[in-house]
Formats: structure tokens, C-alpha cells, sequence
């Protein structure tokens, strides 16, 4: 029988929720599915299989089989296969084993969508054992650690930027001990000035560091989300964790949505690095070097607009081939399956060998369309 453990007790409960793989949740609204969902997401899981062994213990108390025996012979469908039609038929009407499930859970909301009077299917998958609570305990405490905090600690760094008419520029103040630098120059370019500033203590150099974020501010630069601010919408909005201290954006870790983008060529992988960043009807895309910047892409994106990740250290550059072909590097990719029959003559012109990386198309969690792919 499938009730080895709790696990298998739960996968029960939450049957009837109809968990979805893609959307990383269960289609069914009631407590015990929003809870399953928020398990799933902070656990970074993937599916409900997994889930099921590791969140057991807190939805179900206990269980017990009462009157369950042993069917002398299992019967299969390859059994019955074997049988002819009226000994199969025998085999079918004979009484069939019967036993009583009693399940005490840990809350009363987690039964609130049981309905006495419709059946409830059980699999014949037996689940892993539930995770010891001392160690499903740490397994939340480090998922939540690792949600939102990047790899390495917050610099100490200031992003400002500046779009008014056809000026759009970015301006990288950062400080370390008694120096500190500024960066700046165009959004879509790749390179950037650089001016370093060498003062006789580090709170001189602190002084002088925020009297030049004042004076940008003043300029009408706006400042882009604080690093922690950053990285916590990145990885709420987009499933990604980065580390930027080398100079670029590098992907560290990848949750929902991005996780959940099986069902398309090429997913997000830990150490991808993510070179520009562009929106459809855009021209260039923006270079990035920090993760406050990829954050304010993010954050002023409009609703339904696609996002586009570029993967290449000349992501966002026209450049000539060996052929004196113009190319326009990032492009849309399409999901596993889809015959160019259905890309518009647009995208097919654009479907230049160039990889890329595809990101959000709709960023709201309840509503995520992960179209994530690897162009050429």
C-alpha cells in the first residue's frame, strides 16, 4: 500500500490542489496549497515529489491503516493481460482489499478542501521518508540565508543613473578604505571612464565619496536599488542570484521562476555570466557591470514587455562576420518543439548565430512565463 510514511500521507491531502510543475505551484486555491507553494519556492525544490518528504512532518501529526491486509496476489495490469476475458473479469469482480486511513494533521486549514463526498486517488509511488525535523529545520534556515543574500558582502558602492532625452549615462561611485573611485560613461557602451581619488584617511575618503553622490543626485541622476535592496528583486522577480565582484554579473544561483523553465531549449545555469540587458523595441542594450544596474532594468521594465539576458562578452554589439553581415545579437528564443513556421519574419530575420539568454516575459510570481533560451 502507497502509506509508507507521512510523505505519502501528505501527496494524498494534496492531491485534489493539482500541483503544476511550471508554474511551480498548486492551480487549487486553499491553505494547504498556498502553504505547499511557499514551502516549494523557499526550498527551491522544483517538484512535489521532492517537496512532499521534506515539509512533511509539518502538515501531518500522524496516521494509522487500520484493517489493511495483504492481497494474497498482486493483481497488474500485466497479470490481467495474461488472463482470458471472462478469468480477468472473475479477477476484477472479486472483492477487493479495503482498509481505514485516519490522519490527524497539525492544523485543521490543511483538510479545509477535502470534500467528504468526492473520492481522493492515492499513486502507487511509495515517497522518501520525511526529512528529520532538525534537519528540515536547517535546510529553511539556509534557503532563507541564501533567498536573497549575495555571495560575497555588500560593497560599498553607489549607482546613479541618468536618461533625459537623448543623454543616458550611468555613474559608479565605490569606496575602498582611503580610496575610492568613480565610473561612468554610456549605458550601452561596454567600456567605462574611470577617475580614483587617493585621500590621506578613509573618512576623508567617505566624506568625499557622498559629497560626490550629492552633487550627482543634484545633477538629476537617480539612484539605482542599494546592492542588498538589488539582489533580493532580482532574485524575487527574476529566480536569479548573482555575484558581480568580478566586474560583471555571474549568476550564483537559480530558483523560481528561472527554475522552472524546463519546458523551453535552455535554462539558467550557476556561472553564467550576464553581460548586457535589453527590452523588446529597444536599440542597443545597456552593458552591465553591477547588479543595480540589471535591478533598475528590472524595475522599470512595463507589464508584458520581454527581457533579454545577453550571455556573450559582445552581447548588444552590431558587429561585421567574415561575410560583412550586420548582426543584432540578442534575439528572442523559441521553446522546444516550435517550428520556425511559427516565428514572425521578424525574429526570423534576427536569427543571427548568436547565443543569448532569454528572461522574464510576465515577472509576476503568480503569473511567471519563463521564456529562457540559448540563441545559436
Amino acid at each position: 500500500m502507497p502509506f509508507a510514511s507521512e510523505s505519502d500521507v501528505l501527496a494524498l491531502l494534496a492531491a485534489p490542489l493539482e500541483f503544476d510543475f511550471f508554474k511551480q505551484g498548486f492551480k487549487t486555491k486553499a491553505p494547504l496549497g498556498d502553504a505547499l507553494t511557499r514551502d516549494l519556492r523557499e526550498q527551491s525544490l522544483g517538484t512535489d515529489e521532492d517537496l512532499y518528504p521534506a515539509v512533511a512532518r509539518a502538515y501531518v501529526a500522524s496516521f494509522t491503516l487500520e484493517g489493511a491486509t495483504k492481497p494474497k496476489k498482486k493483481l497488474t495490469a500485466a497479470a490481467l493481460d495474461a488472463l482470458t476475458p471472462t478469468a480477468a473479469l472473475a479477477a476484477l469482480s472479486a472483492p477487493w482489499p479495503t482498509f481505514t486511513l485516519r490522519i490527524e494533521v497539525t492544523d485543521p486549514k490543511w483538510i479545509a478542501h477535502v470534500d467528504a463526498e468526492l473520492p481522493m486517488f492515492a499513486g502507487d509511488t511509495v515517497l522518501a521518508k520525511p526529512a528529520p525535523p532538525a534537519k528540515k529545520e536547517a535546510a529553511k534556515k539556509k534557503a532563507a540565508k541564501a533567498k536573497t543574500a549575495p555571495s560575497k558582502p555588500a560593497p560599498k558602492r553607489a549607482v546613479l543613473w541618468l536618461k533625459k532625452g537623448t543623454s543616458d549615462k550611468v555613474w559608479i561611485a565605490s569606496q575602498d578604505g582611503a580610496t575610492w573611485k568613480a565610473q561612468y560613461g554610456r549605458r550601452v557602451m561596454p567600456d567605462r571612464e574611470e577617475k580614483i581619488y587617493e585621500l590621506a584617511s578613509e573618512e576623508k575618503a567617505s566624506a568625499a565619496f557622498t559629497r560626490a553622490v550629492e552633487a550627482k543626485k543634484r545633477g538629476g541622476y537617480r539612484v539605482a536599488p542599494a546592492y542588498e535592496a538589488a539582489a533580493e528583486l532580482l532574485w524575487k522577480r527574476l529566480g536569479l542570484a548573482f555575484d558581480d565582484s568580478s566586474g560583471v554579473p555571474v549568476v550564483t544561483r537559480v530558483g523560481p521562476p528561472a527554475s522552472a523553465a524546463t519546458h523551453f531549449e535552455t535554462g539558467f545555469r550557476a556561472g553564467d555570466t550576464i553581460y548586457a540587458v535589453r527590452y523588446r523595441g529597444m536599440g542597443a542594450p545597456y552593458r552591465l557591470r553591477t547588479i543595480e544596474e540589471l535591478a533598475v532594468v528590472v524595475e522599470s521594465r512595463r507589464a508584458g514587455e520581454d527581457l533579454y539576458l545577453g550571455d556573450e562578452p559582445q552581447a548588444g554589439q552590431e558587429r561585421d562576420d567574415d561575410h560583412g553581415e550586420r548582426h543584432a545579437p540578442l534575439i528572442r528564443g523559441r521553446p522546444r518543439g516550435r517550428s520556425s513556421s511559427h516565428s514572425s519574419s521578424r525574429d526570423a530575420a534576427r536569427s543571427e548565430p548568436t547565443r543569448c539568454r532569454t528572461a522574464i516575459r510576465d515577472i509576476d510570481l503568480a503569473r511567471a512565463v519563463l521564456t529562457s533560451a540559448r540563441c545559436g
